[in-house]
């Protein structure tokens, strides 16, 4: 069974997508919580192994888990999104998913 998560997208945010697997028809979530969460964003780079302990101890399980759970949700809201853009005949995604992406990064500091 699989316990780390691949970074073979050459970007985060494609590393991102592929933080759920289905090997031999089983589910695998590499973010089932939020200190799942922290580690997978630490081993992609975007956090420093000092911040992970920082935020835990700073935010607690409970709000980190709730966290994980907005990450995942947002995963799979886009996941659907990017077969459209690549292949030979791409696609742009439609006014409400650029919208809505707009908003999501509009409500961070660094996107």
């Amino acid at each position: 069974m699989l316990n780390q998560a691949f970074f073979v997208g050459d970007h985060a945010a494609l590393d991102f997508l592929n933080t759920i697997a289905t090997p031999r028809g089983e589910v695998v979530e590499f973010i089932p919580d939020g200190e799942s969460y922290l580690a997978w964003l630490a081993d992609a780079a975007l956090l420093d192994r000092s911040e992970v302990q920082a935020l835990l101890d700073k935010f607690g399980k409970p709000a980190l888990d709730r966290v994980a759970g907005e990450a995942r949700e947002l995963r799979e809201w886009f996941r659907p999104v990017i077969p459209k853009l690549v292949g030979s005949r791409p696609r742009a995604p439609s006014a409400a998913v650029v919208a809505k992406l707009n908003r999501i990064l509009a409500g961070d500091q660094a996107h």
